[in-house]
This record gives C-alpha cells, sequence and structure tokens, in this order.
C-alpha cells in the first residue's frame, strides 16, 4: 500500500463522515490546515503513525478501515500493513508513549 492509496481511504472516510479538509484538520492535534490534509490524502506528504490514529478518531473509525478488502478476503499487503501497526502499537505501550 503506498501513501497515495492511504491517503485515497482517508478521503473516502473523510467525505463519507462529512467532513471537509478543514473541519478535520482541526480535529487533529497539533491543528494542522486543509493545505496539509490536502497532502496527506494525495500522498504527497509524509506524516507520523500517531497522525493516522487521529485521523481514524477524528473520522469515527477504526485504522483498518484504511485497509481495502478483497472479497471479504485481506490481501497480503493489507495484514502486512495491519501487522505493522499492531508493532508499533506494542512498541510505544512498551516505551509508554
Amino acid at each position: 500500500m503506498t501513501r497515495k492509496d492511504l491517503g485515497g481511504y482517508i478521503r473516502f472516510w473523510r467525505k463519507k463522515k462529512g467532513l471537509t479538509q478543514l473541519e478535520l484538520a482541526k480535529k487533529l492535534q497539533p491543528k494542522t490546515t486543509k493545505e496539509q490534509i490536502s497532502k496527506i490524502e494525495t500522498g504527497v506528504a509524509n506524516f507520523r503513525i500517531n497522525y493516522l490514529f487521529q485521523i481514524a478518531d477524528a473520522l469515527g473509525c477504526d485504522i483498518s478501515s484504511f485497509c481495502p478488502s478483497m472479497d471479504g478476503k485481506r490481501s497480503e499487503n493489507i495484514i502486512l500493513f495491519q501487522g505493522t501497526i499492531e508493532e508499533l502499537e506494542k512498541r510505544l505501550l512498551q516505551k509508554n508513549i
């Protein structure tokens, strides 16, 4: 999964929830701009993993919502992506971050 793919799913959920880029930007900490949200959605911007969790929270969905499913089965790339997220969560918890 590329940043552009991930950004497309973020855009999909943002629109599904009826939020503008500016409204989403204001829900994040530190607050950001609609231009930055646009860069995230188009795959231009890099961002930290904690921002991805914040975006999911702001959109009222689980982080796994940003991963597509195919015929009810997750692709290897999606499983790898989720495994990476789970590993990062474990490391953050171990370090009390």
